[in-house]
């Protein structure tokens, strides 16, 4: 079955208006310039790594440089370590607002991780200044019960259901290392090696000059400002491509304030019969007030089989369908916005995420929303950030397709079974609480969550696990010594068909 769609021109428009009416009501008050940018290239850090966390709390307590955005999924090593040192400096020079002593065990923990960038931010000399980071980590991993997408559109045409992934229950050696290989040129190496096979999830060398940066490899890359995950790049996927970015904001005139945008492209093995797709996605940020981002992601899956015209690539980078009936491309489009309301001492973030698939009136009908709101520092338990966070997705309708789907690209957007948006997986819905903790001088990290989702008809792990479910997860890391980090992760769901999904891992890291 094929969905009826439209022009996907008609989707920039209501972006547009948003966007517009947003500049308008910002304050056009004199703004702090952006920060400049390092002048060194180093490595993007992986996805789970305690500093993204980190930096995003200090964005929650306004002690963020002007033109950081807090949507973006990774970050890199030089600019998250950028965003502490400043936080630091404020903290020093007596900034009153709640983290701040939080800021500055932020800092105290990446100089002992990273000696040599902290050095190098703050231009001093160091020991082995080529070497950014070198670690290894030893332990112990449990995976049951997970499942892959399924394939197909159409439920009673064709759709698979999900797949059982093979259960896992080994040990686990893994390596970091990253190198300065110039000045403007930065390397990076993360090999795996677990039951399956020894694996690299993150290969890449990005090179800066000024305020412009490339890479070139493989890594995931993430937009979106849920906690739980993002509509459309939730960096759950490592790409094989290259990109570009601006590796600072670039300065806007008048009320406009600053912009960040970066963009790739990659390539995959395969989607369902379509072989050698490319992939192709872009972030674009605003920031018109201090305490407010904007932000716009887009994604697609185009092309493959050596079917694809000029015309068709220019109707994707437009944001139209290529083909007659979207069979060249899968296009997925979100707004997000990030705002701080001046509440004096109580560091309150609320943020948004609005999604729409690859059709003209989907934006309307059948959208997707993340909404969330954070508190930074607890007031009196400063150490302690709270949050809660709700997702959903609408079933399709109204001749608009099915989230995460296509009839062409028969896996839809997965990579291997992997959603490369959110990982509730299309239609359903869920409510998030999480928690993080930073204690002992920001050497025991907690971060925690507990979740209830429910899965509709439509979703991409149907009708397996269509329904209810419910669970939680735990991530913790002790710096045990300067050279030595203990690590736990913990994730468990339950369903009421009675299927259950485990994922255990305990290790030791070492630094060198």
């Amino acid at each position: 079955m094929r969905p009826a769609v439209g022009a996907h021109g008609r989707l920039t428009r209501p972006a547009l208006v948003l966007l517009a009416l947003a500049l308008l009501a910002a304050q056009a008050a004199a703004q702090e310039p952006p920060p400049p940018a390092p002048a060194f290239a180093a490595p993007f850090l992986p996805d789970d790594h305690w500093l993204l966390g980190a930096v995003r709390r200090l964005y929650d307590v306004g002690l963020t440089p002007r033109g950081f955005d807090p949507s973006r999924r990774t970050l890199g090593q030089a600019e998250a370590g950028a965003v502490l040192l400043r936080a630091a400096e404020l903290a020093e020079a007596g900034a009153a607002v709640p983290g701040a002593r939080l800021a500055l065990a932020y800092a105290r923990r990446f100089a002992e991780e990273f000696p040599a960038t902290a050095a190098a931010l703050e231009g001093r000399p160091a020991r082995a200044a080529w070497l950014r980071r070198a670690d290894v980590l030893a332990g112990v991993e449990v995976r049951r019960g997970a499942v892959r997408a399924g394939s197909g559109y159409d439920n009673g045409d064709g759709w698979t259901g999900p797949e059982p992934a093979a259960d896992v229950a080994s040990g686990l050696l893994g390596a970091a290392v990253a190198v300065a290989l110039h000045p403007h040129l930065a390397a990076t190496m993360t090999p795996v090696l677990r039951a399956g096979g020894l694996e690299l999830t993150d290969a890449h060398i990005v090179a800066v000059v000024g305020g412009v940066g490339a890479w070139v490899g493989r890594r995931p890359v993430g937009f979106g400002p849920g906690v739980g995950g993002a509509l459309v790049l939730g960096a759950a996927v490592p790409f094989d491509g290259g990109g570009i970015f601006l590796a600072r904001p670039l300065g806007l005139p008048g009320p406009l304030g600053s912009l960040r945008v970066e963009t790739f492209v990659s390539r995959m093995e395969r989607n369902g019969s379509v072989v050698r797709p490319w992939v192709w996605a872009a972030r674009a940020g605003l920031s018109p007030h201090p305490r407010l981002w904007l932000g716009v992601n887009r994604g697609a899956v185009f092309a493959g089989n050596g079917e694809f015209s000029l015309r068709d690539l220019a109707y994707v980078i437009v944001g139209k369908h290529g083909g007659e009936n979207s069979e060249t491309d899968n296009q997925v489009v979100a707004l997000d916005a990030f705002f701080r309301p001046p509440l004096g001492r109580v560091p309150l973030s609320l943020y948004i995420e609005w999604g729409f698939e690859d059709s003209a009136g989907a934006w309307k009908d059948v959208p997707a929303l993340v909404a969330g709101i954070e508190l930074g520092a607890v007031p009196g338990a400063e150490t302690l950030a709270l949050g809660l966070e709700r997702t959903s997705f609408a079933g399709s309708c109204c001749g608009n397709p099915i989230w995460y789907r296509h009839w062409a690209y028969q896996q839809g957007w997965t990579h291997a079974g992997v959603p490369l948006g959110h990982p509730l997986g299309g239609h359903g819905s869920e409510w998030l609480l999480h928690a993080r903790a930073d204690l002992l001088d920001a050497r025991l990290r907690l971060a925690g969550r507990v979740f209830r989702r429910r899965r509709g008809a439509e979703n991409l792990f149907a009708p397996d696990r269509e329904g209810s479910s419910r669970g939680a997860s735990l991530h913790g890391e002790y710096r045990i010594s300067r050279g030595w980090d203990g690590v736990a992760r913990a994730f468990y769901e339950w369903g009421e068909r009675g299927w259950h999904e485990t994922h255990l891992l305990a290790g030791l890291r070492a630094r060198f």
